[in-house]
């Protein structure tokens, strides 16, 4: 990226809740803190909004997306709450799809052809993972595939319309994601981390697998459904995306 200021980081932190049914985010300025830290200094121009309600989100991702990104190289969105299979709970209780805020950003035109990176703090289910065991590591062996290019298209080819999209969400479907009272939440820690490790000379997914690793390598005490014991568990991050070229900070 060469752009200066590279584009907006917008982070969003939705830590109180309407109603008891949905706990207190308690650590979760930190990871704002953190992060907001990390983007600034990436060279992006950082937004930090908390507590929003169903329609104010949807309100200020329609107003991102009513912009002029013209002279930007990206977008960043880094929410944080909890949430469900799909779905954020916003500050009223009401719980809003992650698949609405790509069909507005899908309809950015300045965005177009440029990368859209969301990253989502937030549980996507009530399981617990406790992990299995193994002796080894596999050796899997990594093998980039380019299309090839055809060169009988002209410059004006038009872009699919959830072409350059990332979804990193914290946990896997259906998986709780783990947060501490005082160090924030596991993967906005590690993922700051391995970015300010790693980004002067890593693509993006080549730190966030790094950043799946390092998250899975933690364990959370869990109480278990026998009294005076505990389990650890086990989370892992995952990633999603239909971008079309490495990017680099």
């Amino acid at each position: 990226m060469t752009a200066l200021p590279r584009g907006i980081a917008l982070i969003i932190n939705i830590k109180s809740f309407a109603s008891d049914r949905w706990q207190s985010r308690i650590g979760s300025d930190k990871d704002v803190r953190d992060a907001k830290q990390l983007f600034t200094d990436l060279g992006f121009m950082v937004r930090t909004l908390v507590n929003l309600s169903r329609i104010e989100l949807l309100n200020e991702v329609d107003a991102i997306s009513k912009e002029d990104h013209h002279a930007y190289n990206c977008f960043v969105l880094l929410l944080m709450s909890h949430g469900k299979s799909g779905v954020v709970v916003c500050s009223d209780d009401q719980t809003l799809p992650i698949q609405s805020i790509l069909d507005v950003l899908a309809n950015c035109h300045t965005l177009w052809g440029k990368p859209k990176l969301l990253f989502i703090q937030a549980c996507r289910g009530e399981l617990e993972d406790v992990g299995v065991p193994f002796r080894s590591s596999n050796l899997v062996s990594q093998a980039e595939v380019d299309s090839p290019i055809d060169k009988e298209r002209q410059p004006e080819t038009r872009v699919p319309t959830y072409a350059d999209f990332l979804v990193a969400s914290s946990t896997v479907d259906d998986y709780v994601s783990y947060r501490g009272d005082v160090d924030g939440s596991y993967y906005v820690r590690c993922l700051v981390e391995v970015f300010r490790e790693r980004v002067s000379y890593l693509h993006l997914n080549d730190m966030l697998t790094i950043v799946n690793n390092r998250v899975s390598n933690m364990e959370a005490p869990r109480q278990s459904t026998n009294r005076n014991e505990y389990r650890l568990g086990k989370q892992i991050p995952e990633v999603r995306h239909t971008l079309r070229k490495q990017v680099r900070f």
